[in-house]
């Protein structure tokens, strides 16, 4: 291993300061277990442009909401489903968290 003395290192250029990136934790929750009509979800606070989406387990979309923002809560009808297991994503701001749900 080669070691390096601070009186031979000459920097060149600007030093540009490090930005932290911090994730914050997303938070998505399904109320309920097996679901037959509405799907009760409760998520970290929205941000502007948030929705949930479900998907089927090969990843094609097959339901989408715009979630307001300042939201932490929503119902979807999924009475419309066929029955199989399925993702919820939820998506805020550049946060993503999914779940999988079962319908009956």
């Amino acid at each position: 291993m080669a070691s390096v003395n601070a009186n031979e290192v000459t920097l060149v250029g600007k030093i540009k300061p490090l930005k932290a990136v911090v994730k914050s934790s997303v938070v998505l929750e399904i109320a309920q277990g097996p679901v037959t009509k509405e799907l009760l979800v409760n998520f970290s606070e929205a941000s502007s442009n948030s929705a949930l989406t479900i998907t089927d387990l090969k990843g094609v979309k097959v339901l989408s909401v715009a979630v307001e923002p300042g939201a932490s809560k929503a119902s979807i009808n999924v009475s419309k489903l066929s029955s199989g297991t399925y993702f919820l994503v939820f998506n805020s701001g550049e946060a993503r968290a999914s779940k999988l749900f079962v319908k009956q």
